[in-house]
């Protein structure tokens, strides 16, 4: 029986809740410090829906939900930005808002952000093998064999438009717009057959691995950038520079993934960990050997960048601390 490859047992661990990351978890992250460095005001943000209009029923018409979870982590310290909830769901909502003792603090948005999943196709589908067959003859015995492989692969664009509108006029701001297309390897497929036969008893055995991602985690990070960029304009940050720390990062998370399954296995993990976390001043290197304090330093970089606050370096973990 085929069994999973290593890399991605170390990655999706069976039986263990694993925090939804991205490779622009750390973009959120620098965004929400350069909004608090810059002091800027509140900006109250609104939404009808990130809609999918490439109609792919692959792809999860959350958009909306995973659109609020990044404006909350982009404001967790900086307070840069409230979201305000409407839509055709909340009739029984503003019912016991107009009841409410407290309903005099209600403010109105001032800005409003529209958009969807504009595209998605697969860009390129490629498939390559080989095989060798063999028919042998002994005296009056015969033998047959047959060996082939094939490697496929497939890559899947997702294409996500955003804009920013005035509340007040209903009207889209030149220049508040994002624009964003994401390639990934969706799927892998790796098979071997063969196939022997002598005098009408055969044999067959054959080996299949596929391994195929999820495009819904290109949506989760194409609407982490668009909301980037859309937050970065209208603050007028330079938003740019974080999202080159994430998408810059000179190793890729399958190479990052490949280390980590090596450092693991070697009992090297720890000590790299211990490391990084004291270049990014989690932990203090007088407390190196303090097996307490390092537990503490991995909750306090767990918690900071939205992960489940174990205190166990996993992959996700690994994989923020390597960027």
């Amino acid at each position: 029986m085929a069994k999973p490859p290593e890399t991605l047992v170390n990655e999706q661990p069976p039986n263990k809740p694993q925090a939804t990351v991205t490779s622009l978890h750390q973009a959120v992250v620098c965004m929400d410090d350069l909004l608090l460095e810059q002091k800027v005001p509140t900006a109250l943000v609104s939404s009808e829906g990130i809609y999918n209009y490439a109609l792919n029923k692959s792809i999860s018409s959350g958009g909306k939900e995973i659109l609020i979870v990044t404006l909350s982590q982009l404001a967790e310290r900086s307070n840069s930005v409230r979201f305000v909830a409407y839509g055709n769901d909340m009739k029984d909502m503003l019912d016991l808002q107009g009841v409410h003792p407290r309903k005099n603090t209600f403010q109105v948005p001032n800005i409003f952000i529209r958009g969807g999943l504009i595209q998605m196709h697969d860009s390129w589908h490629g498939q390559k093998g080989a095989g060798i067959s063999a028919h042998v003859t002994h005296n009056q015995d015969t033998a047959d064999g047959l060996l082939t492989f094939s490697n496929t692969g497939k890559i899947t664009q997702l294409s996500l438009d955003f804009s920013a509108g005035d509340i007040a006029t209903l009207q889209i701001i030149p220049g508040l717009t994002s624009s964003v297309t994401m390639s990934q390897i969706v799927d892998r497929d790796h098979s071997v057959n063969a196939d022997i036969s002598l005098d009408g008893l055969g044999v067959t055995a054959s080996l299949d691995n596929e391994l195929t991602s999820d495009p819904n985690d290109m949506y989760r990070a194409l609407i982490q950038l668009g909301t980037i960029e859309l937050l970065g304009k209208v603050h007028n940050v330079p938003y740019w520079t974080c999202v080159g720390k994430a998408i810059g990062s000179g190793e890729s998370k399958e190479v990052r993934l490949a280390h980590f399954a090596q450092l693991n296995s070697s009992n090297k993990l720890e000590s790299l960990s211990q490391e990084r976390l004291i270049e990014l001043k989690y932990l203090n290197e007088a407390d190196q050997s303090d097996s307490q304090a390092f537990q503490s330093a991995i909750v306090d970089f767990q918690r900071r960048y939205k992960l489940i606050p174990t205190g166990l370096i996993d992959f996700p973990t690994f994989n923020l601390l390597m960027m």
